[in-house]
């Protein structure tokens, strides 16, 4: 079973790259563009991973992986926090609720190596990562 990701990004050129480019690593893309739409998303896709531009129109991305985490308890999808280069480090991904931050432009093959560093669980859900 493919990993299943949801990209929550409002910029069409950087949020069609990824679609495409996580479809051709195998994974299963739903793309959305702002966070109410990824609310309404996340219970009928059931991500294992979700990725969330730290600046949407509608909220920022750490409110809305704290929404996530609290309306969605049983999905436990990972969420990865993109950015413009501010959230950097393990300790910021934390303390922004996400599992870990990423900085934009994204390399091609840190996507790929994103899909690998969380391998799925058994039961098809993504699995949480210490490090």
């Amino acid at each position: 079973m493919p990993h299943r990701v949801l990209v929550v990004e409002d910029h069409t050129g950087v949020g069609q790259l990824l679609k495409v480019v996580l479809e051709r690593q195998g994974a299963a893309v739903c793309w959305v563009t702002t966070g109410s739409e990824a609310e309404q998303k996340i219970g009928d896709f059931q991500p294992t991973i979700v990725m969330i531009d730290q600046g949407l129109p509608d909220t920022d991305g750490s409110t809305l992986a704290g929404e996530i985490r609290k309306r969605y308890p049983t999905v436990r999808p990972v969420l990865i926090g993109m950015s413009g280069g501010y959230l950097e480090s393990g300790e910021d991904a934390e303390m922004q609720g996400f599992d870990r931050c990423i900085s934009k432009p994204i390399p091609v093959g840190q996507l790929k190596s994103l899909l690998e560093e969380y391998p799925l669980a058994e039961s098809g859900e993504g699995s949480q990562s210490s490090g």
